[in-house]
């Protein structure tokens, strides 16, 4: 693939992992206000949320990690 290409790609992966880390801050303060109203039903319904966006910025850090790597080489 072109490294311009690579490059840009790399990029808006960065951006849409930074928005993610965004919203995973907002679930936990969620969270937060949940367990403060002790409301289990809410809890769950937000760590699952919490799984399910750690589990795709995790897929998209090893995608930046790996477009890096392409482009340096």
């Amino acid at each position: 693939m072109d490294k311009e290409i690579l490059i840009i790609t790399k990029d808006i992966k960065q951006k849409y992992s930074d928005e993610a880390t965004e919203k995973i801050h907002k679930l936990f303060d969620v969270l937060k206000q949940h367990k403060d109203k002790n409301d289990s039903c809410e809890i769950i319904k937000t760590q699952q949320q919490l799984i399910i966006e750690l589990v795709q910025l995790n897929q998209l850090q090893i995608e930046i990690i790996d477009l890096t790597e392409e482009i340096n080489n």
